[in-house]
């Protein structure tokens, strides 16, 4: 990803990470609920699955683009 890109989506944090926040719509039981379900995950951000667990893996992607990481901070909604 071009560091111009990832800097209107995200903060660079090292020349290999982005880091993403966003104050989304919803409590954090429906937030956390289509982020471990993978068919509610792929109606909001896409197809993809994200394992949620430090040093899990994430990928999402579409048609046209994909992404994936290591998750490297979790705090599991409970």
């Amino acid at each position: 990803m071009r560091s111009d890109l990832a800097a209107d989506f995200g903060t660079l944090t090292d020349d290999h990470a982005v880091l993403f926040e966003r104050r989304l719509p919803g409590s954090l039981a429906l937030v956390w609920c289509y982020l471990t379900t993978r068919e509610l995950l792929a109606t909001w951000l896409g197809e993809g699955r994200f394992e949620c667990k430090i040093g899990g893996n994430f990928r999402l992607y579409s048609s046209e683009n994909s992404i994936q990481g290591v998750v490297t901070t979790c705090k599991p909604y409970s």
